[in-house]
């Protein structure tokens, strides 16, 4: 009893570290990219001669605009807008901070209602498994505010609905249950691949359901909720994927001229690489050792830790060959990883199949869809995994979980102090990769405030009548941690998003120099 007080009271202290990381993290995530195209209403659209000051009408004729010519991702675009509008970064940045440890506890509810655990464990462990996100995945889609809107806000509903389906299971209300078909609505009107996995994880839940009552030889009975909630993310879906402006920029995209098998080959490896690539190597290490140890010890078979530990050493010697056979090896490495993702995928299956776990088996199957969706897509970019780590980061915190409570029931004291050393280096290593992050936007933070706060300056001195030719402006310390600056080659555009933004005109001239620490 005393040490289940200690390990409650120690997992609600590193949670609660990490929450107030990921708070403090977003005090140093500035505007980059096309984040101020669509903060001031002219990314591709020449509609608004009222700078800053549009309003509600402005607004959406910017997203009516964005759905004929652009696509349809339009909800998630009018919140963003409205943020930056309404509060700027400082706004948008603390409602980021939130909405990520809102995704953590959801997550860790789904958990905890699936494997009757304490909340405190799984909430704590998807907040430690958050901060093992690599400096590319978290620069490339969640602290690049634009992409983020896309392919981490929606996550929240997307969740959300899960998780209110499993509260409907244990008490049905018309409330949570027309929340539910709410939110699933929310999730699937977002991003292709997010309505893609909302889909297919209700279609997969109305069969489980079938199949159930189909053994049980009980009288076929599908609930009206779940049947409503399919409709509604297919509603969603549908007004995504069939926008307009998805059509004509597939017209406009030379990739789609492309023979369909070529691009299938093509996007293949792409797609696998953007989930497990050389890049994201310690998180597939993390991925490998988790789930071989889980289905091991549930299913009763070695022979998958040994596959397991094959697997795990080929990415270390993978990670410490030279740099020559790195590239010259890049082809078998796609197609390692082609078979680590079938073996695990088919080894998780049969795991939550036999445990009758259908919600993350469902959540798995419908995650994998939601990549396998990018096939056809004609860029695959690092931001396109973003979905999926977070589903993993649910199947991640499940495992280890189990993991434990076998080796609590084996009472083997041995096991019992190696499964909390590896969450105990799990915890560290999570907590200096998040810090050293940290460390790269606060330094780079200065300059970005300093720029932040000339431009504003010489805004409201145009205002006033004052006109100036040139602004001197400062580069970044580390370019590593921001998306892409204007000063980069080919991305001297970004030069008239930010005019546009501070209400400057598109004459003035920005010189760009380096600042000496």
């Amino acid at each position: 009893m005393k040490d289940k007080i200690i390990l409650k009271k120690t997992a609600f202290i590193v949670g609660a570290i990490f929450a107030c990381l990921i708070i403090i993290q977003h005090r140093y995530v500035f505007m980059c990219f096309d984040d101020y195209g669509y903060a001031s209403l002219s990314y591709g659209w020449t509609g608004n001669a009222v700078g800053m000051d549009y309003g509600l009408k402005d607004i959406f004729q910017f997203l009516k605009w964005h759905y004929l010519n652009h696509g349809g991702r339009v909800l998630y675009f009018f919140f963003e807008i409205v943020m930056f509008r309404i509060g700027g970064t400082v706004l948008i940045q603390i409602v980021q901070a939130v909405i990520i440890i809102m995704i953590s506890i959801i997550s860790g509810k789904i958990v905890a209602e699936v494997v009757k655990c304490e909340e405190w464990q799984s909430v704590s462990l998807c907040l430690v498994l958050y901060g093992t996100l690599c400096l590319r995945s978290v620069r490339d889609s969640i602290y690049w505010y634009t992409a983020s809107v896309l392919y981490v806000w929606p996550l929240l509903p997307l969740l959300g609905c899960m998780w209110v389906t499993t509260l409907i299971q244990r008490k049905e209300t018309r409330l949570r249950k027309w929340t539910a078909v709410l939110l699933a609505f929310m999730a699937a009107f977002s991003q292709e691949q997010i309505s893609v996995l909302i889909i297919v994880w209700i279609a997969i839940r109305i069969l489980s359901v079938y199949w159930d009552q189909r053994q049980k030889n009980e009288k076929i009975h599908i609930p009206g909720y779940l049947i409503l909630m399919g409709i509604s993310a297919v509603l969603g879906g549908a007004i995504t994927i069939l926008a307009p402006g998805n059509f004509v920029r597939a017209v406009e995209d030379e990739c789609y001229s492309k023979s369909i098998v070529i691009m299938l080959i093509e996007n293949a490896g792409k797609i696998v690489n953007c989930n497990i690539g050389y890049w994201n190597w310690v998180f597939v290490l993390i991925m490998t050792a988790v789930f071989g140890t889980a289905a091991a010890i549930y299913l009763k078979n070695r022979k998958i830790m040994g596959v397991a530990c094959i697997f795990a050493g080929y990415y270390v010697l993978e990670r410490i060959l030279p740099g020559q056979m790195q590239t010259a090896s890049l082809l078998f490495g796609v197609v390692v990883r082609f078979v680590w993702v079938l073996y695990f995928f088919s080894i998780l299956s049969v795991y939550y199949y036999k445990r009758k776990n259908y919600l993350l088996l469902s959540m798995l199957i419908a995650g994998i869809c939601s990549q396998g969706a990018l096939i056809i897509s004609p860029i695959v970019y690092t931001r396109c995994h973003t979905v999926m780590e977070f589903i993993l980061h649910i199947i991640l915190t499940e495992c280890i979980i189990s993991i434990g409570n076998a080796d609590i029931i084996s009472r083997k004291r041995p096991r019992t102090v190696g499964f909390h050393l590896c969450v105990g280096f799990l915890c560290i290593y999570a907590l200096c990769n998040f810090c050293s992050i940290i460390g790269g936007y606060k330094r780079n933070d200065e300059i970005n405030k300093m720029n932040h706060y000339k431009l504003e300056e010489i805004g409201e001195g145009y205002k006033d009548g004052y006109e100036i030719e040139e602004v001197e402006l400062y580069k970044l310390y580390d370019d590593r941690y921001a998306t892409n600056m204007p000063y980069q080659e080919g991305y001297e555009y970004i030069e008239g998003w930010m005019k546009n933004y501070y209400e400057l005109p598109q004459e003035i001239h920005f010189y760009w120099r380096e600042v000496k620490e």
